[in-house]
């Protein structure tokens, strides 16, 4: 206000377009958006018939070292009493956001097959063969990882900074049908007393390279 009159002032703004003409002051630099690490689930057992169960994901020593968070997670589910399925997932460890990517590919795993074998178990002439069982992995597999995709485009991210494995196994006591993605897998117990590994290691060419 000049003299009870309004005045206006007119400042010259340099050409936006040209990077050495524009100086960002820090409280206008662009800032990375923070993710703050996802809580570890409890850990979770059950019982039922002949089968029991039990999961826990911890953070390693070398992570607690880094105070980087546990990118790994595993959950389980009795879809009946003779039924169990389990997941687990290993975020990949160069990936910002892996643990929302394994905690995402877990639940979703999970969820699949509660609803769509589920359904089946609850048909008492259902009986669960092979060819079903390869189809519904197959689907859940495709169906997890659309909702790892849909969890980066929700936060805005690359689909790479939430890459992880997953492995599932469906166990009725008797035979073990899975769906497995990565290098983690799953050692079974056989009736003769031996560990085998049922799954093989999806290595890439490099040592330290993983097939997420």
């Amino acid at each position: 206000n000049v003299g009870g009159e309004a005045a206006v002032i007119v400042v010259e703004k340099k050409n936006a377009s040209d990077p050495e003409q524009v100086q960002l002051t820090p409280a206008e630099e662009p800032v990375e958006p923070v993710f703050p690490p996802l809580s570890l689930p409890d850990p979770i057992s059950d019982f039922r018939g002949s089968i029991s169960a039990f999961g826990f994901s911890q953070q390693g020593e070398s992570h607690v070292k880094k105070d980087a968070p546990c990118q790994d997670r595993s959950s389980l589910r009795f879809l009946s009493d003779s039924v169990v399925i389990a997941a687990v997932a290993d975020g990949v460890g160069s990936c910002a956001l892996s643990d929302y990517g394994s905690s995402t590919a877990v639940e979703a795993s999970l969820s699949y097959l509660a609803k769509h074998l589920g359904l089946k178990l609850e048909d008492p002439t259902f009986a669960m063969d092979v060819q079903f069982m390869g189809k519904v992995l197959r689907e859940m597999m495709q169906h997890a990882y659309d909702q790892v995709k849909i969890k980066a485009d929700d936060l805005e991210q690359l689909l790479y900074s939430l890459q992880s494995t997953l492995t599932v196994a469906v166990y009725d006591g008797k035979t073990l049908y899975f769906a497995h993605a990565g290098d983690d897998g799953i050692v079974a117990l056989t009736h003769d007393g031996k560990c085998e590994m049922a799954t093989t290691r999806h290595k890439g060419e490099e040592a330290s390279s993983v097939y997420p």
